[in-house]
């Protein structure tokens, strides 16, 4: 019997290296997975939770009445249980979940052009990619030229994938007993091939199903029937920025926030300002700083041209770029350890940025500062690219009825504020703890050149890992840089990190699951950053803190996380002029940074004050009911933070 490794599903489902998701989209979670991966062709005792609004015996009726084969089925309030296979998770509970019934609605709106759906080649080519990041050998080609995914077809492809597995799995369950841990040995013993037309044909089938049951939208979630053991934007209005907004009329249009990330859409619409340039004032890329900064540049002629025309594919423009990098690399001699960030700033400014090859920074930036409203239907030329997903995913607000009135796709918590893009993170940067602390660095010594603030903040939505051999927790260089920004009158923010659940080997054989303290991530442990845990995003005192969000304390005994904002499946902008969803405490920093923001705003006292505006953050935090150790000091509320001066 072929079985197959749940955290080679995983990756399948969520991605993997940098744009791996820590939660899933599809209602069928992550333990029934894992369940019919340890046996595809068996049957399996699933728990199946009812929609709102649907009686969980009429959901058993339904698949009683449409599907032969259920055992065990049975109903009690708002829950169904029975024995699943494979056919029956496919045939019968995936159709008649929410999601799946969200997805046929969007493909029959005829408003708009139905979203393409991944097929074959879709399914070949992710598989290819996968197999390529598993090999460390470079991916493919893309082959296929057609229509992009959205992002809603996007989750549908992680689906196709698995389920072309687990059905071509379940087809050679005759074969010798065999865990699969690797993509490589399953295209030995299945092919990918054999996969990608099973996974096409399934959800082929599943769009244009129009037989069997008429209840879609009866099933909320589907997971497994554990056996017991004896043991013993819907995120603001969760941090009440909405409520703070229409309450106080804060002008954050002087202010600036720096965003270290993997880079910034400058032309997407949610950054547009009101004279239609963009908000997105300043980009610079120090993912070549450590290139630009080498020794060798002032001693050889060939390795300078040649970071040069580095520099120049990146987009960076000069007249005397040479001469410029040599400059730089001779700066720091003579017992003088300055950097020449005069020039520097010639070497890393970019005044025409490409768009991002990774979403993630413009995904934060969005939360941050994101405004983007779509025109009345009969003011709209063509459709925005992404206005589709983007209104199926933010679940937007509608403006009151009226001629002039458009739909709010995106509201960041502070909407007006400019932005400055350090591009830190990526495939294309070098990605290291120095080039963090250079661009740290370089933050300082604009604002102490101008002799005012022309960075306000910053928002640091990555993690390093501490190593406990080599520092003491907190006074890491990247800790120490980001202390020092502090001082010099910058709000840091920081995500604390997503290793809060973890996977442990025993020293006597096996592993288990569980949760981490203890695992704050740097510079989330420097101790005057504000250290940002995640929560839920409209429901937080339900479900507390994010598994995945890292806890405290630091290690070395202080009081971490500082505060919690909303980090799970939160709708943002993305490269594309589109939107997708995103998880993780990266997105739980922005909620706080733009509070950080308002509080400025409305206050211009505390401008340069990083250490009032923490304590005054925290002081009016929400308790929700959880140990400090996960929580710090609650869930973040914007409107008691700015009542409070």
């Amino acid at each position: 019997m072929l079985t197959i490794d749940p955290r080679l599903l995983s990756m399948m489902l969520l991605g993997y290296g940098d744009s791996q998701r820590q939660l899933l989209e599809t209602p069928i979670l992550g333990d029934t997975w894992a369940s019919f991966a340890a046996h595809p062709a068996g049957r399996h005792a699933l728990l199946l939770t009812s929609n709102h609004g649907t009686n969980a015996a009429d959901l058993a009726d339904e698949l009683a009445k449409h599907f032969e084969g259920i055992e065990d089925l049975a109903a009690a309030q708002g829950f169904v249980a029975g024995t699943f296979d494979l056919g029956h998770l496919i045939e019968a509970l995936l159709p008649l979940t929410q999601w799946w019934s969200s997805l046929r609605e969007e493909r029959r709106n005829p408003a708009g052009e139905p979203p393409r759906m991944p097929g074959r080649q879709d399914i070949l080519f992710a598989l290819e990619r996968m197999l390529a990041f598993e090999n460390r050998t470079p991916p493919p080609v893309e082959t296929v030229d057609e229509q992009p995914l959205t992002a809603h077809a996007r989750q549908v492809l992680g689906l196709g994938l698995v389920l072309g597995t687990l059905a071509a799995l379940a087809r050679h369950d005759d074969a010798d007993p065999e865990t699969i841990t690797l993509l490589a040995r399953l295209n030995e013993r299945v092919g990918l091939r054999e996969i990608a037309e099973y996974g096409a044909s399934i959800l082929g089938g599943l769009l244009e199903h129009k037989d069997g049951p008429e209840g879609g939208g009866m099933i909320w979630i589907v997971t497994t029937n554990r056996q017991v053991q004896f043991a013993t934007l819907d995120s603001v209005p969760t941090v009440k920025g909405d409520a703070a907004r229409q309450l106080f009329a804060i002008d954050c249009s002087d202010l600036t926030w720096a965003i270290l990330d993997s880079g910034i859409q400058r032309d997407h619409p949610a950054f547009e300002a009101p004279d239609k340039t963009s908000r997105v004032r300043r980009t610079y890329d120090f993912g070549q700083i450590t290139r630009i900064l080498d020794r060798r540049n002032g001693r050889n002629a060939a390795f300078c041209r040649e970071t040069a025309e580095r520099l120049v594919n990146r987009g960076v423009r000069g007249e005397k770029l040479e001469q410029d990098i040599k400059r730089c690399a001779q700066s720091s001699r003579g017992g003088i350890e300055a950097v020449d960030w005069f020039t520097v700033e010639k070497l890393v400014r970019i005044d025409n940025p490409a768009p991002p090859t990774n979403p993630h920074g413009t995904h934060v930036a969005g939360i941050l500062a994101g405004q983007w409203a779509r025109a009345p239907r009969s003011e709209q030329n063509t459709a925005l690219p992404g206005t589709d997903v983007a209104t199926f995913i933010a679940e937007p607000i509608r403006r009151p009825a009226g001629k002039a009135q458009g739909t709010v796709l995106l509201r960041g918590v502070c909407p007006d504020i400019n932005l400055h893009d350090f591009r830190v993170l990526g495939q294309d940067c070098e990605q290291t703890e120095f080039a963090v602390i250079c661009a740290l660095q370089f933050i300082r010594h604009l604002n102490a050149r101008s002799g005012k603030a022309v960075i306000d903040g910053v928002n640091l939505s990555l993690s390093i890992p501490h190593d406990v051999l080599s520092y003491a927790c907190g006074k890491t260089p990247v800790c120490l840089e980001a202390e020092k920004l502090v001082a010099n009158g910058t709000v840091v923010v920081a995500a604390a990190g997503n290793n809060g659940y973890q996977s442990y080997r025993l020293s006597a054989g096996g592993a288990y699951d569980g949760y981490a303290f203890a695992s704050i991530t740097d510079p989330g442990n420097a101790e005057t950053v504000i250290t940002v845990g995640s929560t839920h995003r409209f429901a937080p005192h339900t479900y507390g803190v994010s598994y995945f969000s890292s806890r405290g304390p630091t290690g070395d005994g202080r009081a971490k996380p500082d505060i919690l904002a909303p980090g799970e499946k939160i709708a943002s902008a993305v490269p594309g002029n589109a939107m997708d969803t995103m998880d993780g405490t990266s997105m739980a920093a922005p909620h706080v940074s733009g509070a950080a923001a308002l509080l400025m705003g409305r206050n211009r006292e505390m401008r340069g004050d990083p250490a009032t505006i923490k304590q005054v953050l925290c002081d009016t935090a929400t308790d929700v009911g959880r140990i400090a150790h996960f929580q710090g000091h609650g869930l973040l509320d914007i409107l008691r933070a700015l009542q409070s001066k």
